[in-house]
């Protein structure tokens, strides 16, 4: 899987595969209706929560954004763990921002 942010662009391991043929280059997910493509495109879009769960959250920290980041930061190697307390603000603050 491939993260961009302002034309630059660092590639994931996201540890699934899928053979060429039922890949769906234009949607970017696998083709069919199967337990094993409705998993993997599942997955797919739980990954890409995720990175974008983390990109606003370092946009909310004012932190620089780069595909790096992001890809240190999915991987757990982001070297800062955050208190229960600062996930519950960040949660709050971003509550409080959908109901404005």
């Amino acid at each position: 899987m491939r993260i961009t942010v302002d034309g630059c662009s660092r590639e994931i391991q996201i540890k699934r595969s899928v053979p060429v043929k039922h890949w769906n280059q234009a949607k970017e997910c696998s083709k069919g209706k199967d337990l094993l493509a409705t998993e993997l495109n599942a997955y797919l879009e739980t990954v890409k929560s995720k990175i974008l769960q983390i990109y606003r959250e370092l946009e909310e920290e004012g932190k620089d954004i780069n595909p790096e980041v992001l890809k240190n930061h999915f991987y757990g190697l982001d070297n800062k763990k955050k208190s229960l307390l600062q996930k519950l603000m960040i949660f709050l603050k971003q509550v409080v921002l959908i109901y404005r």
